[in-house]
């Protein structure tokens, strides 16, 4: 059995060098001029532009492992840059800047304009903070990583919902919303290796499915919002038709399994009444922007 102290060891190893690391980071911090795109431009042209180079990114990714002559190129010019996980050939793993992409990809596609900056925002500048205070000053084991780097982590991640609430013009409460998908994403980030995701994916979608979620749930309990008070009508209308589709459903199930029970009213036109209830309410969740529809699937199976 191989003991911590060596595991520990093998792992700082693995690791790439300082100088490196701080390469690499450099690198991904340009990656800030998405979110800054994104709220120049719009989603439509910034949305295209995210795609293509997902595409690209994923397909480089495929190459180099399928082809040696491309690999060895691929591996001459970034390989210092890679983590141990991203030169394996055994299987296809992703390097980080396709997993940034795909976050950046599902980020515009489904999350609010402003939830979507910060949260790709807390990404970029948070992840690296984290990444070079813990192994600069980590000392305290937190999860997979340390207590420096993931109070880096917050700290920062709280800086950038402040300066997206001063620059977009947010609510308050935008800020409350920011300061818990902080803490959340600094614990997601800190636990990324047992949670067998790649961080460039879980801390985005950690970060701004929690902000969304808060605001939701202020909305729901009377308090302003800092989202479009449509978009949250419609999540609740989702939720209303989905409870109504689900109650001519049951009408169903106990005529059919259950046909002995007393019953003090009877459906008229049964089945067509709630057959066409299913479809009508069907048919009204379909119209909602998709964002609602994945944000209310997400809440459901939590």
């Amino acid at each position: 059995m191989v003991s911590n102290k060596t595991n520990a060891k093998m792992q700082k190893q693995a690791e790439i060098s300082y100088t490196n690391e701080l390469l690499r980071k450099a690198i991904h911090l340009s990656s800030l001029s998405i979110p800054i795109m994104y709220g120049m431009l719009g989603k439509q042209i910034i949305f295209r532009l995210i795609f293509i180079s997902t595409i690209l990114s994923v397909a480089l990714d495929v190459l180099s492992h399928k082809n040696l002559r491309f690999r060895r190129l691929y591996l001459t010019l970034f390989g210092r840059l890679l983590r141990a996980h991203e030169t394996q050939d055994e299987r296809l793993l992703l390097n980080g800047a396709s997993w940034v992409l795909i976050a950046a990809f599902l980020c515009i596609l489904f999350l609010p304009q402003s939830i979507a900056i910060t949260a790709f925002s807390i990404l970029i500048v948070s992840d690296t903070a984290a990444a070079l205070i813990g192994r600069k000053l980590g000392k305290h084991k937190f999860f997979d990583k340390s207590v420096e780097g993931t109070a880096a982590f917050i700290i920062s991640a709280i800086g950038v919902v402040l300066v997206v609430q001063f620059i977009m013009g947010l609510d308050i409460s935008f800020v409350y919303a920011g300061i818990l998908g902080s803490i959340i994403g600094g614990v997601v980030e800190a636990a990324s290796i047992r949670l067998k995701m790649d961080d460039n994916l879980s801390i985005p979608l950690s970060v701004g499915l929690t902000m969304w979620l808060a605001d939701w749930v202020a909305f729901l309990l009377g308090f302003s919002g800092f989202l479009d008070i449509n978009l949250l009508g419609d999540a609740t209308s989702v939720g209303t038709l989905a409870a109504f589709a689900i109650v001519c459903l049951s009408v169903i199930y106990l005529r059919r399994n259950a046909p002995e029970l007393p019953r003090g009213f009877k459906v008229p036109l049964y089945p067509v009444t709630p057959v066409l209830g299913i479809l009508s309410c069907a048919y009204l969740i379909y119209t909602v922007p998709p964002s609602v529809l994945i944000f209310f699937a997400w809440f459901m199976a939590g």
